[in-house]
């Protein structure tokens, strides 16, 4: 009778738990329902009566507080946030979530010292680094961030990371050279095999989106180092270094490719990371062409195709060429496309209109024929091309006249 008894306690309390377990989920669900439809009374109605029951649950405090938030309640958010630490001290990210809102609250020194807590914490971890550092960034706290940084490196501890952060709120405080050198600190430490810091996949996502680019080197090159002594250098070391990095992930996702299926393809990831690089090169290139030093601009331009020697970067390096009236250069490219796969109306019209640049009448109006032998059946383009071959015609004949 015992055993039997015993047996069916543990059935009630499996049976209450699965249950009790679908009861949080469907409140989690509901919780994010009516974030979605902005119906933060509902919400915080809900969470005040699941806090009455489970008091001691940190998280319902953090749940609620978010909804406060929403509803700009920052001082009962704080509160919140407040109750759940009481319960959980030592919980790192709690330390940054009431930094968040003395943010909102316009209280600096209150936000500093929940992010410094949280460090000290949990030292080595990323989220409490990355969050901590955009808080502080938000409030305009950028000397005290770089303090942070500062020590995350001469700790070696997420080396990447504090490098990172390091420049973008060196670029905030307008020091451009120092942004730029942290920049290029940062991307060296990328390991594209993954490490401590990243794993092969979040690698290949910060790599591939590189916030670096967009938030401190672009800028800094283009426009607040463009009379730097050492722009060209600045260039050169981000190229070569990128060169590395991508030829190295697009050879990770080579390897990745041969042992799994349904991934994507080795030629997509190569264009993805290549694109960046592309840009830098063009734009050193023309530089270079500024300086007047031809050579090392087509060496770049060479290295460019070289990278990704497919269409695109063909088209790429054409258009920079017309751009700068090198006309017969342009057309080669172009040539090349048309000779490696059947060319669309775009090149076929670049390269036509070029011919015509060049007074080459005959072989453009080959090029503009070619077009409607293809694409007849979009009469939009055939009537372009068509205008284009009376344009052509009408040239070579006027030119022709002149001689005689």
């Amino acid at each position: 009778m015992k055993r039997i008894l015993s047996i069916l306690l543990t059935f009630f309390i499996c049976v209450t738990s699965i249950f009790s377990q679908r009861d949080v989920n469907s409140v989690s669900d509901k919780l994010f329902d009516l974030r979605f439809q902005r119906k933060y009374d509902e919400a915080i109605s809900d969470l005040n009566q699941l806090i009455e029951t489970s008091p001691n649950d940190a998280k319902l405090y953090i749940k609620r507080a978010e909804f406060l938030g929403l509803q700009n309640k920052i001082e009962e958010a704080i509160t919140d946030v407040s109750n759940a630490l009481r319960i959980e001290p030592d919980n790192a990210i709690f330390y940054i979530e009431r930094a968040k809102y003395f943010r909102l609250a316009n209280d600096n020194k209150a936000l500093l010292t929940n992010v410094l807590t949280a460090v000290s914490l949990i030292p080595a971890k990323q989220i409490v680094l990355v969050s901590g550092a955009r808080e502080l960034f938000l409030s305009g706290q950028f000397k005290e961030n770089i303090k942070i940084a500062d020590f995350f490196i001469t700790r070696n501890e997420l080396r990447y990371w504090a490098y990172k952060l390091r420049s973008e709120n060196k670029f905030a405080l307008k020091d451009y050279s120092g942004a730029l050198e942290d920049s290029i600190k940062s991307i060296e430490l990328i390991n594209t095999e993954g490490d401590e810091d990243m794993n092969a996949f979040s690698t290949s996502i910060e790599l591939g989106n590189l916030p670096q680019y967009e938030t401190v080197i672009f800028p800094s090159l283009t426009k607040h180092l463009k009379n730097d002594k050492n722009l060209i250098s600045y260039y050169n070391r981000i190229i070569d270094l990128l060169e590395i990095k991508f030829g190295e992930l697009v050879d990770e996702h080579r390897k990745q490719h041969i042992q799994q299926k349904g991934i994507a393809t080795v030629e997509f990831a190569q264009f993805l990371y290549t694109e960046k690089l592309k840009g830098l090169m063009l734009d050193c290139a023309e530089i270079y062409l500024e300086n007047g030093q031809q050579k090392k601009a087509d060496d770049l331009l060479n290295r460019l195709v070289k990278i990704n020697p497919e269409y695109s970067s063909y088209r790429t390096r054409a258009l920079f060429y017309k751009s700068k009236g090198k006309y017969k250069e342009a057309i080669e490219d172009l040539t090349h496309i048309i000779q490696i796969r059947q060319p669309s109306s775009t090149i076929l019209f670049m390269r036509g209109d070029l011919y015509v640049l060049t007074k080459q009448y005959d072989k453009a109006i080959g090029d503009y024929e070619t077009v409607i032998s293809l694409y007849q059946q979009h009469k939009g383009i055939a009537e372009k091309a068509n205008e284009k071959i009376t344009s052509a015609t009408k040239k070579r004949d006027e030119d022709q006249n002149k001689l005689n």
